[in-house]
């Protein structure tokens, strides 16, 4: 118990606003960050081990590289100081879609890649002010729109060993941008409320 409270408190030291600040809805993004990064790096092993396995397995070594240097990179977001926390937020972010475009090119749309290009979609949502929420989903539109150019031209590995690859990509695709447009369109409202309910509660208190 002692070492999660270290190991939960060294995170929140780094990646959050320190206690006593004013916790308005900056505070809550952060303080969200923090969750994310303690709960992943113990949770993340149980794809990192089976997915580094599976990727030297099959020779797919750049996947295996990547993951490692994701997890090395994350470690020290979560545990190097003195880094301002924005910093930390780009760098995690900038991890999670290189993380999802190395699947997308080594695995193909059959694998999970696109699971961590919306997931990076979300990630970015939840942790940066909501004028930036559609930048994430026109991320990942460029990302498929891009992946779609090299299919087409036969520049990735796995296009020769499915049949109707493009069109496969193109319906997979068309999912995820659609998901990432939806969450940027509808989480902020979530956040707005949360927003307005604070100001509601701070102008309470000084009449």
């Amino acid at each position: 118990m002692k070492i999660w409270t270290r190991y939960t408190s060294s995170i929140k030291r780094n990646c959050s606003d320190q206690p006593g600040g004013v916790k308005d809805l900056a505070y809550w993004r952060n303080d969200l960050f923090a969750g994310i990064i303690i709960y992943l790096l113990p949770l993340c092993l149980i794809a990192l081990l089976p997915g580094v396995y599976w990727s030297i397995f099959k020779a797919k070594y750049v996947l295996a590289v990547t993951d490692m240097l994701v997890l090395s990179c994350v470690t020290a977001i979560a545990f190097v100081p003195s880094w301002p926390i924005r910093i930390r937020k780009i760098i995690f972010i900038v991890l999670a879609y290189l993380l999802g475009c190395i699947m997308v090119t080594t695995i193909g749309p059959t694998g999970s890649g696109q699971v961590y290009l919306l997931i990076a979609c979300i990630f970015s949502i939840f942790i940066f002010p909501g004028k930036y929420a559609l930048s994430a989903a026109i991320a990942n539109t460029i990302i498929c729109v891009l992946t779609g150019i090299a299919i087409y031209y036969g520049w990735l590995l796995w296009v020769k060993e499915m049949p109707n690859v493009l069109g496969n990509w193109i319906a997979t695709s068309s999912s995820l941008i659609f998901l990432s447009f939806l969450s940027s369109l509808l989480i902020p409202r979530l956040f707005n409320g949360m927003q307005q309910s604070i100001e509601n509660e701070k102008a309470l208190l000084n009449q």
